[in-house]
């Protein structure tokens, strides 16, 4: 963090020395920071901020209510639950109020509440009563939000910092009416869009890196066979 803060401090202060920043103007950054973290957060599903989280169903009566932690943003897959004790079963995410559209014996769950803020995903277990198996065992994989920086030690999540450093830079600016804020916003935004695609590039170790033919991705067709 106060590396972040010391490339903010030498363009917007030309001096880089973070002992030198006050106090407010420390906190007023650090505050820009995050800000700018929680956006680029939201621009897309960034494979850094996937996470799973791992629960077993309680004993009790209501198990069917898993509480999400508080850093769930969104879901991104299928849950797995071992829904009767032996058997793992991936459950479709469907609206609650669609419910009543399928059978008691689909696998369903719905995502309830504010992120962040008490929301839990509500199952449908498809079993005979209507509940886990106790103990059973409960994976659901999610986006996380990047956590709040509060100190100097803590550490961005931004795979590239220094598309804080240049917006930051652009808020300053832009609130101290420097016109120069075009250029560091422009700069900003440049940063992003190489993330975004090097974000939806494959590697080369990727299965699916190649384009596939019609008969390839229909039919698992491929050239020798």
């Amino acid at each position: 963090m106060n590396e972040i803060q010391s490339y903010i401090a030498a363009t917007t202060d030309q001096n880089e020395n973070t002992s030198d920043i006050s106090a407010s103007d420390y906190s007023h950054r650090l505050n820009l920071i995050n800000k700018r973290e929680r956006t680029w957060a939201e621009v897309t599903d960034w494979r850094v901020l996937y996470t799973e989280y791992n629960t077993r169903a309680s004993s009790a009566s209501a198990n069917v209510t898993v509480t999400l932690p508080g850093d769930f943003r969104k879901p991104a897959g299928y849950p797995n639950v071992v829904y009767d004790g032996t058997n793992t079963k991936q459950f479709s995410e469907v609206e609650k109020q669609r419910w009543g559209q399928y059978a008691t014996t689909d696998k369903l769950v719905a995502y309830i509440g504010t992120p962040g803020n008490g929301a839990y995903a509500y199952f449908q277990p498809g079993t005979s009563n209507g509940y886990f198996a106790s103990g059973a065992s409960i994976m659901i994989p999610y986006y996380k939000s990047p956590a709040s920086l509060a100190t100097s030690s803590h550490q961005v999540t931004c795979p590239n910092p220094m598309y804080l450093v240049k917006s930051v830079i652009a808020d300053i600016w832009e609130s101290k009416e420097d016109q120069r804020y075009t250029t560091a916003r422009a700069e900003a935004e440049q940063i992003l869009a190489n993330m975004l695609e090097r974000e939806t590039m494959p590697s080369e170790a990727d299965a699916d890196r190649s384009v596939k033919t019609v008969e390839q991705s229909r039919y698992g067709m491929r050239w020798g066979e």
